[in-house]
């Protein structure tokens, strides 16, 4: 595959080698798996509206502190160039958010759709009885909290998706970062919508423990200041608020409050 016709083609494009390249054969993927995995293959591609995709080439490398993510795509003789993040899209507004020196990556992706395709995409590998219970488990939690997750939450969010790996890990993890989400309108509601999923989680994970006769291990908590977290056993890990700006995440609760000193105003308010 590396030394493929079209893949030497794209790289003699490239003004620079990347750090990580990713080269999909997707039309042999799904000619390969489908008759072994009853068309999920083909099923996973549809939940990306890349059904038709031929070929990926994917290369992600650093322009100085940015990470760039670029992709190239073939359908039969035509070929697609995206940028899914780098200097392109970094605005001063974005930038202030990042604190000197951290390394980051601005993505420009709409969370609105990318979410339900990545959801879709999972569920596309599974059974059809697995698929339904999902989604009759999910109109079961709106019901029950009165809100509809994508009028509600997703279709108010923005296009942009910050990055950055302030503060680092002690141990250097390469998924211990810090990312921004952003929310084009209406926060209050976001909040709101975002808060009862959240508190909606929390129940759920002690009713499962309480029925069990169990200490479950992940544990959902919010501190008085609005920081969420997940403690699974002793560790607490994955952490996120909410400003009039952004959902902030982290990968421990003292690294976004660490994060949260920092930035002050440019991330917006958490009143």
């Amino acid at each position: 595959m590396a030394r493929d016709t079209w893949v030497s083609l794209i790289r003699s494009k490239s003004t620079r080698e990347p750090l990580i390249e990713i080269i999909v054969a997707a039309k042999a993927i799904r000619e390969r798996l489908d008759p072994f995995v009853d068309g999920r293959a083909t099923r996973f591609f549809q939940a990306w509206n890349t059904a038709d995709i031929d070929q990926v080439h994917w290369a992600f490398g650093f322009e100085g502190r940015s990470l760039y993510c670029r992709t190239y795509s073939r359908r039969g003789d035509l070929t697609r160039r995206m940028v899914y993040a780098g200097e392109v899209y970094a605005t001063p507004r974005l930038l202030a958010t990042v604190p000197d020196p951290a390394t980051y990556a601005i993505y420009r992706v709409s969370v609105a759709s990318f979410l339900p395709k990545l959801i879709e995409s999972y569920y596309a590998t599974r059974s059809p009885d697995d698929r339904v219970a999902a989604e009759q488990r999910w109109a079961k939690v709106e019901s029950e909290l009165g809100l509809d997750a994508q009028r509600d939450a997703l279709a108010l969010l923005g296009n942009n998706i910050v990055l950055h790996n302030f503060p680092q890990h002690p141990f250097r993890m390469p998924l211990a970062f810090t990312s921004l989400i952003e929310i084009k309108r209406e926060p209050q509601r976001v909040r709101e919508t975002l808060e009862k999923l959240c508190r909606a989680w929390k129940n759920a994970l002690q009713k499962e423990a309480d029925e069990k006769g169990i200490v479950n291990p992940a544990i959902l908590f919010r501190d008085d200041d609005g920081v969420w977290f997940l403690r699974i056993g002793p560790v607490a890990g994955l952490s996120w608020t909410f400003t009039e700006r952004f959902i902030v995440t982290s990968w421990s609760p003292h690294a976004l409050r660490e994060y949260l000193a920092k930035a002050g105003d440019a991330i917006g308010s958490r009143d």
